[in-house]
């Protein structure tokens, strides 16, 4: 038991711990900064806002993380995604119909993933690699 709270205590184990959270220590310097800084940084508009612009990126990271978890690597995510946005754009405006435009989307994803993966599947290279 005391091997144990004396290793815990060991230096060398604690600039291993800061050497391997490094990131998780500067998001915390960076939020006391802001929070220091200014007067709205925990306000519920900022946090929305923050919220709100992480959305795309935690798409793409469940869907990454999905495509790891099967076992495959694909490297087309974003760029469906990407593609997908600009038709619901396209055709939002064209048609003046935010429905239309997420519908479009919505299929032209599903058909482009379906079709990359079930190609990368099918021939096991390309943009989806599934298990040997």
């Amino acid at each position: 038991m005391n091997q144990t709270v004396e290793k815990r205590l060991d230096g060398a184990s604690v600039g291993d711990w800061i050497r391997n959270n490094t990131n998780l220590l500067l998001m915390f310097a960076l939020i006391i900064v802001g929070a220091l800084t200014s007067d709205n940084f925990f306000s519920m508009d900022n946090i929305l806002n923050v919220l709100r612009r992480i959305t795309v990126n935690g798409m793409l990271a469940v869907a990454c993380t999905m495509t790891l978890l099967v076992g495959g690597f694909d490297l087309s995510i974003g760029h469906v995604m990407a593609l997908s946005a600009v038709l619901c754009i396209g055709f939002e405006k064209s048609t003046g119909s935010g429905a239309v435009g997420i519908v479009v989307a919505l299929a032209a994803g599903l058909v482009l993933g379906l079709g990359l993966g079930g190609a990368g599947t099918h021939w096991n290279g390309g943009a989806c690699a599934g298990p040997h």
